[in-house]
């Protein structure tokens, strides 16, 4: 009896498991004119409302300088944030990860040139 509910209980799981996913890409551009970074979160979803992109975390040099969250995304494809650094050199790393609000997350970084 408790395999059988087990069982029923997996099944009824799967379904939830199947649509949520973890964002699918996370380009990191510098844009050295305005002094901006911009995220671009690629995460593609039916309703932004539900499911979206929760948290942005932006790090310079393995230092947290911009947290966004999220109540829906801004679209059914894309989530993207920017944030003006100063004092930036080339070499330094930044790096931003991306969380969904019902399952996974996914990172991506850049060096300054």
């Amino acid at each position: 009896m408790k395999k059988q509910i087990l069982t029923v209980l997996l099944l009824a799981l799967l379904p939830f498991g199947l649509m949520a996913h973890s964002p699918q890409k996370v380009d990191v551009t510098y844009n050295k004119e305005t002094s901006t970074v911009k995220v671009v979160v690629t995460h593609n979803v039916s309703d932004p409302t539900t499911h979206f992109v929760s948290l942005i975390v932006i790090t310079v040099d393995g230092k947290e300088v911009k947290r966004f969250t999220e109540s829906k995304q801004a679209n059914s494809k894309t989530e993207t944030v920017e944030v003006v650094l100063t004092g930036v050199k080339p070499g330094i790393k930044i790096e931003a990860m991306a969380k969904c609000n019902l399952m996974g997350s996914k990172k991506g970084k850049m060096v300054l040139k």
